[in-house]
């Protein structure tokens, strides 16, 4: 893990549900999230750098999404679409090292690539 001073925005705020998982409960206007224009508010994340974070406590999600700023992560979603599918978003985002810049360098900074893969009645993450 990185201490506090060291460790670098990645520009949301997640939500752990009653069912374990991750819901994004806020994209911040000016961080890398929003600025790669893949991850959407609602979105579930189903893994960070190839771990799957179903059920796993916030703090060991917190400690595996953190990393120096200028650094990247891999992060997959998981969004409901119609038609009773689901859209699995991989998305590699660049962390901001000060979140109150994030807007300033996040243009700089964001290095995001997306795959799309539809998907019937969900996805096991992993």
């Amino acid at each position: 893990t990185y201490p506090a001073a060291a460790m670098a925005a990645l520009g949301m705020d997640l939500v752990h549900t009653n069912t374990g998982s991750f819901r994004v409960a806020r994209v911040w206007s000016e961080g890398s999230a929003a600025m790669s224009g893949q991850i959407n508010q609602g979105d579930t994340l189903l893994c960070v750098k190839g771990i799957s974070v179903n059920a796993l406590p916030m703090h060991v999600v917190e400690s595996v999404m953190s990393g120096p700023g200028g650094s990247s992560v891999t992060l997959i979603f998981q969004r409901q679409a119609g038609g009773g599918q689901q859209r699995a978003v991989v998305a590699s985002l660049t962390r901001s090292a000060d979140a109150q810049n994030a807007s300033r360098d996040a243009r700089a900074q964001v290095s995001a690539t997306q795959h799309e893969t539809w998907i019937s009645d969900g996805l096991a993450g992993g």
